[in-house]
């Protein structure tokens, strides 16, 4: 029969595959300590693994085996009491820090400047006061245009574009097909050798 001796010595005995375990474990740093240059090495992890295995004679095909399958019954079982503990060392989990940074928040208030604000005086101006305006500020473009005779080049270029802005206009009035013809007939004009030349 059972007596309480028998019960200590199994318990002793299971405390030493742990303590086996746990020395297997802390012997190899690449699985715990993230220090290690090993660490990040998957390979070396996995060869320790098997090797801890291995001594333990735990086998990746026994422990298959003792899997259930699909649609078995599950077998309730307690976990392992050092699980957590070895779970910290083997799980590749980090917990990051909280980022900090020496940058305070703060609003910054949008002001208008002081000297916008006495020119928007809220005034009602009526349609025809608008029109009168943008007559006025056109005329004076004009007449300051006038004041400033262009240059010879200048002038140039203003009946150019001029012209090439006739030309667009008229050219919008036809169909897309004779709008090409007619594109077709201003370029050979244009790029004619036969044409005079000032």
């Amino acid at each position: 029969m059972f007596n309480g001796e028998d019960i200590e010595d199994i318990e002793v005995i299971q405390k030493e595959g742990d303590e086996l375990f746990l020395d297997l474990i802390k012997d190899r740093e690449c699985l715990w300590n993230r220090r290690c240059k090993e660490y990040h090495l998957i390979d070396v992890k996995d060869n320790a693994m098997q090797e801890v295995a291995a001594i333990l004679g735990d086998t990746e095909k026994l422990l298959q085996e003792q899997e259930n399958r699909s649609g078995a019954g599950a077998s309730t079982r307690k976990k392992w009491i050092w699980y957590d503990y070895i779970n910290n060392f083997t799980s590749s989990k980090s917990t990051s820090r909280k980022p900090f940074s020496n940058v305070q928040d703060c609003s910054i208030e949008e002001r208008e400047p002081t000297h916008l604000k006495k020119n928007k005086r809220k005034q009602s101006q009526n349609p025809v006061e608008i029109a009168l305006n943008n007559v006025n500020a056109s005329l004076s473009g004009i007449m300051q245009q006038l004041s400033n005779p262009p240059t010879e080049e200048e002038n140039t270029e203003d009946i150019n574009a001029s012209i090439g802005q006739l030309v667009i206009a008229a050219l919008n009035q036809f169909s897309p097909k004779t709008a090409k013809k007619k594109k077709k007939q201003l370029m050979k004009l244009v790029y004619d050798d036969d044409s005079e030349s000032d």
